[in-house]
């Protein structure tokens, strides 16, 4: 299967997220940990491909056809216009975190800026940018609730001076694939309820990015609507 392959940035170190940015060309990494890029894809340059994200690998591809997995195919929904095309190249996909069931946006560019706090916890610097997932405020004051003994950063992000908590799951499932443990970053519920819900077929409760997509291999199948999730190795 004939392939185009690009590359990530090397995982930074103390099981620090892995920020999911990605460029045409060779990405640098300074001494911090920081990514360099030359720039961004954005999702209509994703769209219809078939896309190859290798985290433990440090791998990304655009294959011809999806291969043979073990895994299952993992349903993606767009949203679409009254003639059934997709309007928006923003993609849902479920996610289970402790039996519940959430809609999430597959967020491939969800980024963190590291204040004091979080950059002591993953050993990098303040102001370091990191790749990350996202949950809404309702959803993290329950999960706080419902499981005390998960770690939290009370200042783990910070966006024009405001700062944002963080908080470690142990473990999502995908499909059937399970995998963890993920750090996910409060958001307003408005961010997703309402501000993406009008990219979206429905609204969604967080966003899954780099810190969890970092222990799998995923194949998007953008045109067909599918992902496939794999652990590492295979």
């Amino acid at each position: 299967m004939k392939a185009r392959q690009f590359a990530f940035r090397n995982s930074p170190k103390r099981q620090s997220p892995v920020r999911q940015s990605i460029t045409r060309w060779k990405a640098s990494c300074s001494s911090s940990g920081q990514l360099v890029t030359d720039g961004f894809l954005g999702g209509r340059y994703f769209s219809g491909r078939i896309w190859d994200f290798d985290y433990p690998r440090r791998k990304l591809r655009v294959l011809e056809g999806v291969p043979k997995l073990k895994g299952n195919a993992v349903p993606l929904a767009f949203q679409e216009n009254e003639a059934g095309n997709r309007s928006s190249n923003f993609a849902r996909i479920a996610v289970t975190v402790a039996g519940q069931e959430l809609d999430m946006l597959f967020d491939t560019g969800a980024t963190v800026t590291l204040t004091d706090e979080s950059a002591q916890a993953f050993g990098m610097k303040a102001g370091d940018k990191i790749g990350g997932s996202y949950i809404i405020r309702s959803v993290f004051d329950q999960w706080m609730n419902d499981h005390p003994e998960w770690p939290v950063i009370k200042q783990g992000d910070i966006i024009r001076g405001t700062t944002f908590r963080m908080i470690r799951v142990p473990e999502i499932t995908i499909g059937d694939v399970r995998f963890g443990p993920v750090w996910f970053t409060e958001r307003p519920d408005s961010a997703f309820r309402e501000y993406m819900a009008r990219f979206m077929d429905k609204p969604t409760s967080g966003a899954i990015g780099g810190s969890a997509l970092r222990h799998v291999r995923v194949i998007v199948d953008f045109p067909d609507a599918k992902a496939y999730f794999s652990p590492p190795g295979t």
